[in-house]
């Protein structure tokens, strides 16, 4: 065998192993998160109250922030298509840890397919994005903002909501959304329910639009379902409404304050284990929660 078939092969071989690991290590992360799932829903405590629907919020224009292609549609494609009159989508179009041309393109494109399909009107950023933010808002015609909750792994996510801290807000109603990261019943006071045969149409809709994405779905659903099963629905998408501006501010310094001894980096560490994750998520932020909103 010459030089050139011999490289052909080795690289032949090296996809066919890559592809074998990926399917083995998928599978093995989809029974862990059955398994976990199972032991979750047997011990999660059920029938938590005190979360609205929220389409229920009586906001006229909201202006729902998108860090990357994907976000809106994991953290709130129901809500979204119900209430697609009253939303802009304001897309950034951060790309990650890929920030080449090739990969930007591919995710915007993705992202104008899905507003497309669904009829979404969006916004799309040129690159400034705290400055566009700001004369946005400065305009009066939005009444609300939502956007990725801080605690979160992903530090574009979290540059949003302190994009957010340096604008005048004008008493806007800010609603905190979750993307990977569950905002659980404890947590969460504003949810999207949704049956079984949306939760389904959902994620169909996911591999149809964004293909550059491979994302580990089932965690995702099985997190929107046990988070549903507290709150008595199928599944939901998770939601955290603000009494008012002052109350963003002020969980706002206290989340800098844990994020400094306890960096919310270390949470994707976490994030494959639906129980440890949802433990971490209530023993250390619940507390922080009601007493920076009590104030």
């Amino acid at each position: 065998m010459d030089k050139s078939r011999q490289k052909d092969f080795g690289i032949m071989i090296k996809r066919v192993l890559i592809c074998l690991y990926s399917v083995v290590h998928t599978g093995y992360l989809n029974l862990c998160w059955f398994l976990q799932f199972q032991i979750c829903k047997n011990t999660q405590k059920s029938s938590i109250s005190g979360s609205k629907d929220v389409s229920s919020l009586p906001f006229k224009h909201a202006l729902y922030l998108v860090p990357h292609a994907d976000d809106d549609l994991i953290s709130g494609w129901s809500f979204l298509k119900r209430n697609r009159e009253r939303i802009s989508l304001f897309y950034c179009g951060f790309t990650g840890s890929r920030t080449d041309e090739k990969n930007r393109k591919i995710r915007r494109n993705e992202f104008v397919q899905y507003c497309t399909k669904n009829d979404f009107y969006f916004i799309e950023s040129n690159g400034n994005y705290a400055k566009e933010i700001d004369q946005i808002l400065k305009t009066k015609q939005y009444d609300a903002v939502f956007l990725p909750c801080y605690l979160d792994w992903h530090k574009e996510h979290r540059q949003l909501d302190e994009m957010l801290e340096k604008i005048d807000l004008n008493n806007l109603q800010i609603i905190w959304y979750s993307v990977t990261v569950p905002l659980t019943a404890q947590v969460n006071n504003a949810c999207s329910p949704m049956t079984e045969q949306e939760q389904k149409e959902k994620w169909i809709q996911f591999k149809q639009t964004y293909r550059s994405q491979c994302m580990p779905i089932m965690r995702l659903k099985y997190q929107e379902r046990l988070t549903g099963m507290q709150l008595g629905y199928f599944a939901v998408e998770s939601f955290y409404i603000f009494p008012d501006t002052e109350a963003f501010l002020c969980l706002m310094n206290k989340f800098h304050k844990i994020n400094e001894v306890t960096p919310f980096d270390c949470l994707s560490e976490k994030i494959n284990n639906l129980s440890k994750i949802r433990q971490f998520v209530a023993e250390k932020f619940v507390l922080d929660f009601d007493h920076a909103i009590s104030k």
